[in-house]
């Protein structure tokens, strides 16, 4: 557990995984997660020679809620906590609603990258797929974060008080292909940790993290001059892979590795050291 102070005043917690003198890379939670989630990529981080750093975002974990925070910020506080820990140049990896996050410093820190991957990630609102009440939706939780509040109170409930029950709704949620990460008690133990310590501080910093993916990013697929790879199930419920198919083929330089047969959290767990390899 680690924390490092921004040039606002807000904390930025973190931990770090793998080999202490390998090629730094950052990783970047789904939602709800916390740095912690990172222990899912601790052996391929190793195995790798990575030197793996997992942020908070802010209102998560140990990190500063940030008020009017949006997606295109985030790059100034990942470059802020590669100066502190003397990172020139570093890869990024961003597994679902870390993605976007990955995707904004491919935008604005392309200079500083040696690699970027987004693992079964969210895509820009043009590009999701959505019915006119799935529109409706989300356009009331992006411009309405508090309506996604009692939602997360009840996950973070779950994981404190019903683990088995939050772990059997995950399973119904997500497709049969994670049902492999998720019978694993190691995964398991590691995203219960990850959800309950996303809520450390309460709904507030998760629900604004919900909504601002759902917002204009400020920038598109078009504006990534790096390479990026995608990693993705093909069975992913929570992101089809058809959305992420468009998104992969309006970026310049793209790669896109779809897993036959895998979900959501699947990938991420079985593939973390080809993915990691891509991006140092």
């Amino acid at each position: 557990m680690s924390i490092t102070t921004l040039s606002d005043g807000r904390r930025l917690g973190y931990e770090t995984f793998g080999a202490p003198d390998g090629d730094p890379a950052f990783f970047f939670h789904g939602l709800p997660g916390s740095r912690l989630d990172g222990e899912l990529l601790a052996d391929a981080a190793a195995t790798a020679d990575v030197h793996l750093v997992a942020l908070d975002r802010p209102g998560f974990g140990l990190s500063t809620f940030q008020p009017n925070r949006r997606l295109i910020d985030w790059p100034d506080d990942v470059a802020a906590a590669a100066d502190a820990l003397g990172f020139e140049r570093f890869g990024v990896v961003g597994f679902s609603a870390g993605g976007p996050h990955a995707a904004a410093c491919a935008h604005a820190l392309d200079d500083r990258l040696t690699g970027v991957a987004l693992v079964d990630s969210s895509v820009s609102p043009s590009f999701a797929d959505r019915g006119p009440l799935g529109r409706v939706a989300f356009g009331a939780l992006s411009r309405f974060p508090a309506l996604a509040r009692p939602g997360f109170a009840f996950v973070g409930w779950q994981a404190a008080h019903r683990p088995a029950s939050l772990r059997a709704g995950m399973r119904r949620q997500m497709a049969a292909g994670d049902d492999s990460a998720l019978d694993d008690d190691a995964v398991w133990a590691t995203v219960l940790a990850g959800v309950r310590e996303s809520l450390r501080e309460g709904t507030r910093g998760p629900a604004h993290d919900g909504a601002i993916l759902h917002r204009p990013w400020g920038f598109g697929p078009a504006t990534l001059d790096v390479p990026v790879t995608f990693w993705h199930g093909s069975e992913d419920g929570s992101v089809p892979v058809a959305s992420v198919e468009r998104f992969a083929a309006a970026t310049p330089s793209s790669d896109l590795t779809v897993f036959e047969g895998e979900g959501h959290l699947a990938p991420l767990v079985n593939h973390g050291e080809r993915i990691l390899d891509a991006v140092v």
